[in-house]
Protein backbone atom coordinates (compact mmCIF):
# COMPACT_ATOMS: atom_id res chain seq x y z
CA UNK A 1 0.00 0.00 0.00
CA UNK A 2 1.24 3.48 -0.82
CA UNK A 3 1.42 5.92 2.05
CA UNK A 4 0.98 9.67 2.16
CA UNK A 5 1.50 12.04 5.06
CA UNK A 6 -0.82 14.74 3.76
CA UNK A 7 -3.85 12.89 2.35
CA UNK A 8 -5.75 9.62 2.24
CA UNK A 9 -5.04 7.83 -1.02
CA UNK A 10 -7.88 6.36 -3.03
CA UNK A 11 -7.93 4.07 -6.04
CA UNK A 12 -10.16 3.41 -9.01
CA UNK A 13 -10.04 -0.02 -10.58
CA UNK A 14 -11.73 0.90 -13.88
CA UNK A 15 -12.90 -2.29 -15.57
CA UNK A 16 -14.34 -5.01 -13.38
CA UNK A 17 -12.24 -8.16 -13.07
CA UNK A 18 -13.35 -11.20 -15.01
CA UNK A 19 -13.15 -14.87 -14.06
CA UNK A 20 -10.82 -17.07 -16.11
CA UNK A 21 -13.82 -18.94 -17.56
CA UNK A 22 -15.44 -15.70 -18.73
CA UNK A 23 -12.17 -14.49 -20.26
CA UNK A 24 -11.90 -17.74 -22.21
CA UNK A 25 -15.52 -17.43 -23.39
CA UNK A 26 -14.83 -13.86 -24.52
CA UNK A 27 -11.81 -15.08 -26.52
CA UNK A 28 -14.00 -17.68 -28.24
CA UNK A 29 -15.97 -14.82 -29.89
CA UNK A 30 -19.35 -16.48 -30.24
CA UNK A 31 -18.09 -20.06 -29.92
CA UNK A 32 -19.89 -20.49 -26.60
CA UNK A 33 -23.66 -21.13 -26.54
CA UNK A 34 -25.62 -18.11 -25.32
CA UNK A 35 -27.10 -19.88 -22.28
CA UNK A 36 -23.64 -21.03 -21.17
CA UNK A 37 -22.21 -17.55 -21.71
CA UNK A 38 -25.05 -16.01 -19.69
CA UNK A 39 -24.32 -18.44 -16.83
CA UNK A 40 -20.60 -17.63 -16.96
CA UNK A 41 -21.38 -13.91 -16.94
CA UNK A 42 -23.72 -14.25 -13.96
CA UNK A 43 -21.18 -16.34 -12.03
CA UNK A 44 -18.49 -13.77 -12.83
CA UNK A 45 -20.61 -10.87 -11.56
CA UNK A 46 -21.40 -12.76 -8.34
CA UNK A 47 -17.68 -13.44 -7.83
CA UNK A 48 -16.75 -9.80 -8.45
CA UNK A 49 -19.41 -8.51 -6.04
CA UNK A 50 -18.20 -10.92 -3.35
CA UNK A 51 -14.62 -9.73 -3.85
CA UNK A 52 -15.72 -6.08 -3.77
CA UNK A 53 -17.41 -6.62 -0.41
CA UNK A 54 -14.19 -8.17 0.91
CA UNK A 55 -12.09 -5.34 -0.55
CA UNK A 56 -14.25 -2.70 1.15
CA UNK A 57 -14.02 -4.60 4.44
CA UNK A 58 -10.24 -4.93 4.11
CA UNK A 59 -9.83 -1.20 3.50
CA UNK A 60 -12.00 -0.29 6.46
CA UNK A 61 -10.12 -2.72 8.71
CA UNK A 62 -6.69 -1.45 7.65
CA UNK A 63 -7.75 2.14 8.31
CA UNK A 64 -9.32 1.19 11.66
CA UNK A 65 -6.07 -0.43 12.77
CA UNK A 66 -4.27 2.85 12.07
CA UNK A 67 -6.67 5.29 13.75
CA UNK A 68 -8.78 3.10 16.04
CA UNK A 69 -12.03 1.41 15.11
CA UNK A 70 -14.13 3.93 17.04
CA UNK A 71 -12.79 6.76 14.82
CA UNK A 72 -13.87 5.31 11.45
CA UNK A 73 -16.94 6.20 9.43
CA UNK A 74 -17.08 4.42 6.07
CA UNK A 75 -18.19 6.43 3.06
CA UNK A 76 -17.72 6.59 -0.68
CA UNK A 77 -14.46 7.79 -2.19
CA UNK A 78 -16.13 9.29 -5.25
CA UNK A 79 -18.89 11.73 -6.06
CA UNK A 80 -22.10 9.93 -6.95
CA UNK A 81 -24.24 12.93 -7.76
CA UNK A 82 -25.37 13.23 -11.35
CA UNK A 83 -22.30 11.65 -12.95
CA UNK A 84 -23.35 8.01 -12.94
CA UNK A 85 -26.55 6.07 -13.44
CA UNK A 86 -28.63 5.88 -10.25
CA UNK A 87 -28.57 2.07 -10.27
CA UNK A 88 -24.77 2.11 -10.25
CA UNK A 89 -24.74 4.63 -7.40
CA UNK A 90 -27.11 2.44 -5.36
CA UNK A 91 -25.04 -0.66 -6.14
CA UNK A 92 -21.90 1.10 -4.90
CA UNK A 93 -23.66 2.12 -1.70
CA UNK A 94 -24.93 -1.43 -1.18
CA UNK A 95 -21.39 -2.76 -1.59
CA UNK A 96 -20.16 -0.17 0.91
CA UNK A 97 -22.84 -1.27 3.39
CA UNK A 98 -22.02 -4.98 2.99
CA UNK A 99 -18.28 -4.32 3.31
CA UNK A 100 -18.84 -2.16 6.38
CA UNK A 101 -20.95 -4.92 7.93
CA UNK A 102 -18.16 -7.46 7.32
CA UNK A 103 -15.56 -5.12 8.81
CA UNK A 104 -17.80 -4.34 11.79
CA UNK A 105 -18.25 -8.01 12.60
CA UNK A 106 -14.50 -8.58 12.42
CA UNK A 107 -13.54 -5.47 14.37
CA UNK A 108 -16.22 -5.42 17.06
CA UNK A 109 -17.23 -9.02 17.67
Amino acid sequence: MLHSADRIRTTHAGSLPRTPALLEANRAKGGVPEAEYDRLLQDSVIDVVRRQDELVADRIERFARQVGRENVIASTDCGLGGRIHPQIAWAELETLARGAELASRRLWL
